[in-house]
């Protein structure tokens, strides 16, 4: 065997350089997505209501429907941004 083979094979099969590795690409997709608005969220109920009194607000069904959408502070971004690469930085030099 060379050289070279015994490097490739230790490093393909050694747990710690694995999990290093992981980590650095979950790092990545981290950093992918800091950046990014929240999805906005929709919401809906339904059901059916009972009153007592007189009149159409007696009895019937009522139904509801929202949207959600997460505003972000100014700064907050970058902040999540910055902290995203650091861990990027933090994985690389534990494969290092």
């Amino acid at each position: 065997m060379t050289l070279e083979a015994v490097v490739a094979d230790v490093l393909e099969h050694n747990p710690e350089a694995n999990f290093y590795s992981a980590e650095i690409a979950a790092a990545k997709g981290g950093a992918r997505t800091a950046g990014m608005w929240a999805n906005p969220e929709l919401s809906s109920t339904y059901g059916g209501k009972r009153a007592t009194g007189e009149g159409p607000a007696g009895e019937g069904v009522t139904w509801s429907v929202s949207v959600r959408q997460t505003f972000e502070w100014p700064g907050r971004i970058p902040l999540r941004k910055a902290i995203a690469n650091q861990e990027i930085r933090l994985a690389e030099l534990g494969f290092a």
